[in-house]
């Protein structure tokens, strides 16, 4: 393991926090995400069970700008979740089971873990380090 000086340490953080800022700024003249082929799918758990499948790939993504009339739009290259920008909406309710049978469609590998839900780190239900390879 390589250690890092203190001096080093605190450029790159201020370089981090600098990119962050200026790109925050500059977010007003760049395109929002939506195309009127992505709509922002919702699954719900019933009956104590959530289970969906999930592809992971890359897609080309129409952007278009919705707050300025007769604005071209653009295209760009994404990593997606059943081809939506940002991927689906999961909701279930404490206590149900989550099941999700993810196809790794890109070139490298992907990793699928849960922001908001109080799931232990062990076994394979939010391991972060799980790898999932192509195909």
């Amino acid at each position: 393991m390589r250690l890092i000086k203190r001096r080093n340490f605190l450029q790159l953080g201020a370089g981090t926090t600098a990119a962050m800022l200026l790109s925050q700024c500059s977010r007003s003249q760049l395109p929002t995400a939506a195309s009127s082929a992505i709509h922002h799918q919702t699954y719900k758990s019933e009956n104590g069970l959530l289970s969906l499948d999930l592809v992971a790939k890359a897609q080309t993504v129409k952007l278009g700008d919705h707050r300025q009339a007769g604005r071209r739009d653009r295209n760009a290259n994404l990593l997606t979740y059943n081809g939506q920008i940002p991927g689906p909406r999961l909701e279930a309710k404490s206590g149900d089971r989550i099941q999700i049978r993810l196809t790794n469609q890109l070139d490298q590998p992907t990793n699928l873990h849960y922001h908001g839900l109080h799931i232990p780190p062990t076994g394979t239900a939010d391991d972060v380090f799980l790898k999932i390879s192509p195909g």
